[in-house]
């Protein structure tokens, strides 16, 4: 009689242990992003067949490499694919009544990003940066003779380039997304038209673009269309609706590592029980 009490208060605790680790296994959830490099590490230790990590392959060389938190990282960013594709990069907006479209043919970026962890346990990536823009000219109204000047602190400065202030991108709260905007206030740029012809003289001054948008990378790359922009109603260009698009790819440094060389920077939820 003992014997098959103490069978079934073993059995007992086996089930009791098999639930709590089921209950565990099932509130394992995702805790937000981290961001990693992706780095060749080598058949057959790699879990990715390329420099981006996307699609994972049994056979690949390449692999997430962590960067601790609180480690700040040297970052760049360029207008290609994640196939070295340069993607021209276009904002629209309807400004003065007249449908505009700017076009800059080049697109680079230099900042630093940061993995955090908040106070509810939850981690995310911050990154600051500034984007300069290059080959810009005005695709609409075309044949109008307007073109692009950077603002240089109030005065018209060098032809077809500008730039942004300061940007914050940060995943805080938005998963595997990640939202862009001003590191302070609202304007994300300022740039001057001028030579603008006829009845569109109008478009000669001084024009911002504020506010922001979020997108999805996908590897080290986040693509972007001016549909899906324009939908968010948060991006602004003279104060109307805006939309952009393009490609943005970031790369950075490992940390730690000496004559390390810049490798996409990777965006992937992490999972804790």
């Amino acid at each position: 009689m003992n014997g098959r009490r103490s069978i079934a208060g073993l059995c007992m605790l086996c089930a009791l242990a098999f639930s709590a680790f089921s209950a565990q296994s099932a509130g394992a959830a995702s805790k937000g992003t981290e961001t990693f490099t992706c780095k060749n590490i080598g058949d057959p230790e790699g879990t990715f067949a390329g420099p981006h990590c996307i699609g994972h392959d049994v056979n690949g060389d390449w692999a997430h490499v962590l960067i601790g938190n609180n480690t700040k990282t040297t970052t760049t960013k360029e207008n290609t694919n994640e196939t070295g594709e340069k993607i021209p990069f276009l904002l629209k907006a309807t400004i003065a009544g007249v449908s505009t479209e700017i076009e800059a043919t080049t697109v680079t970026g230099v900042g630093s990003m940061e993995n955090k962890q908040a106070a509810s346990g939850e981690h995310y990536s911050h990154e600051l940066d500034t984007l300069t823009f290059t080959g810009v000219t005005v695709k609409g109204p075309a044949g109008k003779g307007c073109k692009v000047y950077k603002d240089e602190g109030g005065t018209k400065g060098k032809e077809a380039e500008f730039a942004t202030n300061e940007l914050t991108t940060t995943t805080e709260g938005q998963g595997l997304a990640e939202t862009v905007m001003p590191a302070a206030g609202e304007t994300v740029a300022t740039l001057f038209i001028e030579g603008c012809e006829g009845a569109l003289k109008t478009l000669n001054k001084t024009w911002t673009i504020t506010g922001g948008f979020k997108g999805t990378p996908e590897g080290g790359t986040m693509g972007f269309t001016h549909a899906g922009t324009t939908a968010q109603e948060t991006l602004f260009f003279g104060g109307a609706k805006a939309g952009i698009n393009g490609s943005l790819t970031r790369k950075g440094k490992h940390p730690g590592v000496e004559k390390d060389e810049y490798r996409a920077l990777v965006r992937t939820n992490v999972e804790t029980p």
